[in-house]
């Protein structure tokens, strides 16, 4: 279902109508990003769906007596609420499609994330098994110590059943052999642990990593799941800086949008189009403007001659001395970064937009401002 949904967003985002096909200019996994890291901040239909599911996952783990608990303890045992770790065996043979997508939540991204981003705070210990749950540490005691779980006899006891509480701290631990001199070394790791443990009479009670508060919610496990499964790559601060101001001031969505397409260097120029094989390879793809270079977007929006004298008029007004930059990203953060007040600098931000704008639609018989008159009054052009 979720592919299908996503389908149906690609389409509505690119234009495609009744299973026509129209280029997807950028990734989807891109569009799904935060657009602080470059995307639009379009939810992942499939994180979110995850994001949801987990939550009956965090729910299953509270022993309570709701309804909808009880159906599931006299359909599937009285092992399963409260459990981190639902696996194969969890998942019988008559298990409906909910009961088994709520059990793979653990394994559906290659590793078992929820079961590590769960923690057990400690209360009176009674509730909290001292070698399975994470209680200590970043890791489950079972992961840290292996060899000494293996040789333990009380694999699956509490916390509060192993330590003594008289007249000093004493942990009760029982083992099927004499351990050896290595394995008392671990022994003694192990206590330094957990010396400093201190138990109090409240009841154990769960935790989510994710949340300051350790309390479940659908956000920060949203932002969670879609790092799983779209990793973000390392975007350079300036890149970062860019994306960023994009979003700010009242510039039309549409103007914006295609500022973000800029970034990306996704804007349909006739190289782009040959990359794509709408131009075939005999095909002219020399810049409409200038007929000169290649029609890159870097060219087009920097180094022809139209453009290249808005940008200097604009920095003449200012008083600024200008180099053109090597990129859309550095140009934005020269004006995002002008001597001034934070109004100015948005503005000039906008106009770079606007000016970006308002060049590419030249190109359409409908503009205001074709190519030929950005080259005779590109002030007037801008204005308009």
């Amino acid at each position: 279902v979720w592919k299908i949904i996503r389908r149906i967003q690609r389409e509505f985002l690119w234009g495609g109508r009744g299973g026509r096909k129209q280029i997807n200019w950028v990734k989807w996994d891109v569009v799904c990003q935060p657009r602080s890291c470059g995307g639009l901040g379009v939810r992942d239909i499939r994180a979110v769906n995850i994001s949801l599911l987990s939550k009956w996952r965090w729910r299953l783990l509270k022993d309570d007596h709701s309804l909808w608990k009880d159906v599931i303890r006299e359909k599937y045992g009285n092992a399963v609420i409260g459990k981190v770790d639902l696996g194969e065996e969890c998942k019988p043979w008559f298990s409906s499609s909910w009961w088994r997508d709520i059990c793979s939540i653990g394994t559906n991204l290659d590793h078992n994330w929820f079961s590590e981003h769960v923690v057990r705070k400690m209360g009176n210990g009674e509730q909290t098994s001292f070698w399975e749950d994470i209680w200590v540490g970043e890791v489950s005691l079972r992961d840290h110590f292996p060899r000494l779980f293996s040789i333990s006899m009380q694999k699956e006891a509490s916390v509060a059943s192993l330590r003594n509480l008289n007249d000093a701290v004493v942990w009760n631990f029982i083992w099927r052999r004499r351990l050896f001199v290595w394995e008392v070394t671990l022994l003694d790791e192990l206590l330094l642990i957990l010396n400093p443990i201190t138990l109090s009479s409240v009841t154990d009670c769960w935790g989510w990593r994710p949340e300051k508060g350790e309390e479940f919610t659908v956000r920060s496990t949203y932002g969670l799941v879609l790092n799983l499964i779209i990793p973000r790559d390392a975007m350079p601060n300036e890149e970062r800086l860019a994306f960023k101001a994009i979003w700010k001031g009242p510039t039309p969505s549409k103007v914006s949008g295609f500022a973000w397409m800029l970034l990306h260097d996704r804007v349909p120029t006739r190289v782009n189009l040959y990359k794509c094989r709408i131009i075939q390879e005999d095909g002219d793809q020399r810049c409409v403007f200038c007929g000169q270079c290649a029609e890159t977007v870097t060219h087009l929006f920097l180094y022809c001659s139209g453009i290249t004298q808005v940008w200097h008029r604009v920095c003449a007004w200012l008083g600024l001395h200008f180099l053109l930059p090597h990129s859309i990203s550095s140009l934005l953060n020269f004006f995002a970064t002008t001597p001034g007040c934070k109004q100015l600098r948005q503005g000039l931000v906008d106009e770079v937009k606007i000016a970006s704008w308002k060049w590419w639609i030249g190109k359409s018989k409908a503009s205001p401002c074709l190519f030929y008159e950005w080259n005779v009054e590109p002030e007037i052009c801008l204005k308009r």
